[in-house]
């Protein structure tokens, strides 16, 4: 599933249409269809502001659960920022909680693991390619195995 489709299903599951969903953050009317395969960090702080209820890492990931519990796991907040204001419930998350640096980290995170897959594309290309160059006779050869000693 990918952030557009998830951006869509978050609206079904709030019972919002995608045009109410575009216009409440400020967005132009057919934002949701033109993404692709990520989202401006300027587009998710808008999402986040309106609607504090939506888990970040599965619209960005598609990990976890749709809307926020009360617990969210702690290796999402930041060793220098205060997990929340309540002191008794550290895994308690309020807006003011998801910090611009959380969201930088997962989309470094998803950017590296994309360029990474290139990269194993590419070597597996290459592989393919050595691997049918091996495969392929070399003409003029004879055709049995057997070397021709005399």
């Amino acid at each position: 599933m990918t952030v557009k489709n998830r951006v869509k299903a978050y609206c079904e599951t709030i019972q919002m249409t995608v045009s109410a969903f575009e216009k409440s953050i400020g967005v132009a009317n057919g934002y949701v269809n033109s993404i692709s395969k990520s989202i401006g960090i300027d587009k998710i702080s808008l999402i986040l502001e309106n609607y504090p209820n939506l888990n970040i890492e599965w619209l960005l990931t598609g990990r976890g659960e749709m809307l926020k519990t009360k617990h969210t796991p702690e290796v999402l907040i930041p060793e220098n920022e205060p997990s929340s204001s309540n002191k008794d419930n550290k895994n308690e998350i309020t807006k003011q909680d998801v910090s611009a640096s959380i969201i930088e980290r997962l989309l470094t995170t998803i950017q590296e693991q994309a360029e990474e897959i290139g990269r194993l594309r590419e070597r597996v290309e290459q592989l393919e390619c050595i691997k049918e160059a091996k495969e392929r006779p070399v003409s003029g050869a004879q055709s049995s195995g057997l070397a021709d000693v005399g």
